[in-house]
C-alpha cells in the first residue's frame, strides 16, 4: 500500500462569548494554562481542539465551569490541498 502525503489548509469559524475571551486571556488563566494574549489567540486554541481533538469547551483546561453554547464552532471546510513532496 502507497500512502501518500497531502498538506490541507482548513478554515473555520468560531463564535466565542466574551467570558470565553476574557477568561482565556486572564493572568489566572496564563498562570495556571497557557499564555493567551489575544482574542485571536483564544479562539485559535479553542478552535484547534474543537476540530482536532473533538472537544467542546467544557472538556478544556480552564473552561469547564462554562456552559458549551458559550464556545460555537460555525463552519470548518478545507480552503486548500496539496501533495507533499518529498
Amino acid at each position: 500500500m502507497t500512502m501518500r502525503k497531502f498538506y490541507l489548509n482548513i478554515v473555520a469559524e468560531i463564535d466565542l462569548d466574551d467570558k470565553v475571551i476574557k477568561r482565556g486571556m486572564s493572568k489566572e488563566f496564563s498562570d495556571k494554562f497557557y499564555d493567551l494574549q489575544s482574542p485571536e489567540q483564544v479562539a485559535s486554541h479553542i478552535g484547534y481542539n474543537m476540530i482536532l481533538n473533538n472537544c467542546q469547551l467544557f472538556n478544556l483546561d480552564g473552561f469547564a465551569d462554562l456552559p458549551n453554547n458559550l464556545a460555537c464552532l460555525q463552519d470548518v471546510h478545507v480552503d486548500n490541498s496539496e501533495e507533499y513532496e518529498e
